[in-house]
């Protein structure tokens, strides 16, 4: 229940550092909570109890950060932090037993239906730097991804009416979570007008893949988080719906289907989101609508945006093993006998490179599809100094580079 809660941004793991000196030595101390459902305590007491450790880890992983990062790099949420604030979460989630040499329950309280469970752990610090370090690199090779994100929300009435939302609450709140982990985000005006549309063209625009995919490069993203949020009312529950639960009664009742899905822009690479379906009630459509989205326990921006971190996660391994994808662009070709093939063989000998793909030729302009497993800046630099080597290619000069497109010229 606490997982976003309990990594929202690196400035919060440092606040938690801060006020836990005692992670130093290993010996940590936090509260975990859980909500007890049908009167099992037990089972609670085991969710709170695996809280409170996850806690525990957060507070050595705040302070592997401040002793193990620069202050530039501690400081650049938007680049650096971005992935690996969301792995480092996973990997709590995951197997946060794996970081605990032993531990101890030094308190327990109940209160209502919530039971709070103290406890006292010994952590494997060198396992979470070492956790530390590897997500950052991570990272770091996968050229700090950006994102565009395009989400429709649709609102079907009791009477079959169907109304496209002006602006998406779900796409507001993947918005907020995205950014509380540093993730930079594209495109926000040319996403609205696509979400803005009616479902006809939004369906056309989600099933060109291809099409979708460039819109998302243009602004500037690495990856395009897309889909639909469907909410339909079912109106006011009577006797027949409540099935002798009284206090349901005139209560409105919602069901929501979404599917959201991560596209690597580069490769029109599609990271599977398993579609989400859930029943809320509230004593109004908006209440049910916000209990839903918001409430306890797995609502539907948690499991929508846990599923689409461990795609990310995939998709960013993945670019980190091949490489970074570039287009790079060649102006100025008189002969592509001479000058075009001699470029694309400097591109295949430059130090990083996997792939070399053409892409397009014509007007005397070569543009070629590659993946380095280097910075822009690193690429650029690299493909001058074998240019500047080859007698047909001596003349060649940088003309333009924005983001991860590089042109030169002769």
């Amino acid at each position: 229940m606490n997982y976003l809660r309990g990594s929202m941004c690196v400035a919060a793991l440092f606040l938690l550092a801060r006020v836990a000196p005692a992670a130093t030595e290993g010996v940590v101390e936090a509260v975990g909570e859980a909500q007890i459902k049908n009167g099992d305590q037990v089972a609670a007491k085991k969710v709170a109890t695996a809280d409170a450790l996850k806690k525990c880890i957060e507070q050595v992983v705040g302070i592997a950060i401040k002793s193990d990062f620069s202050a530039t790099q501690a400081e650049s949420v938007k680049n650096n932090e971005t992935q690996f604030v969301s792995d480092v979460s996973d990997k709590l989630v995951q197997k946060s037993e794996g970081f605990i040499q032993k531990y101890e329950v030094i308190d327990e309280r109940t209160d209502k239906d919530i039971i709070k469970i103290k406890v006292r752990a010994h952590v494997f610090e060198s396992k979470i730097k070492s956790e530390v370090k590897r997500l950052a690199d991570l990272l770091n090779a996968a050229g700090n991804p950006k994102v565009m994100l395009v989400v429709q929300e649709v609102y079907d009435s009791p009477e079959g009416k169907r109304r496209v939302a002006k602006e998406s609450l779900v796409g507001a709140y993947l918005e907020k979570e995205l950014l509380a982990r540093g993730f930079e985000l594209k495109g926000k005006g040319e996403a609205h007008a696509v979400a803005d549309d009616s479902v006809e063209q939004y369906d056309k625009w989600m099933h060109d893949v291809g099409g979708a995919a460039k819109m998302a490069r243009d602004q500037g993203a690495d990856i395009l988080i897309a889909g639909r949020v469907e909410i339909t009312d079912k109106g006011r529950m009577d006797e027949k719906d409540v099935a002798g639960l009284d206090a349901l009664k005139d209560q409105t009742r919602i069901e929501i289907a979404s599917v959201i899905r991560g596209l690597n822009s580069a490769t029109d690479e599609i990271m599977s989101t398993k579609p989400v379906q859930m029943t809320s009630i509230g004593t109004t459509t908006e209440r049910a609508v916000h209990r839903a989205f918001q409430g306890r326990g797995e609502n539907l921006i948690k499991q929508t945006f846990d599923q689409l971190l461990d795609d990310m996660k995939e998709s960013f391994k993945k670019t980190a093993d091949r490489g970074q994808a570039y287009e790079v662009k060649l102006d100025g070709i008189k002969s592509f006998k001479k000058e075009g093939k001699s470029f694309l063989k400097v591109l295949e000998g430059v130090d990083g490179v996997s792939t070399v793909k053409q892409k397009s030729f014509g007007g005397g302009a070569l543009v070629v599809d590659m993946a380095c497993k280097c910075s822009a800046e690193e690429l650029q630099g690299r493909i001058l100094q074998a240019a500047e080597k080859t007698g047909d290619l001596s003349s060649i000069d940088i003309k333009d580079v924005s983001g991860k497109k590089l042109a030169f010229s002769l």
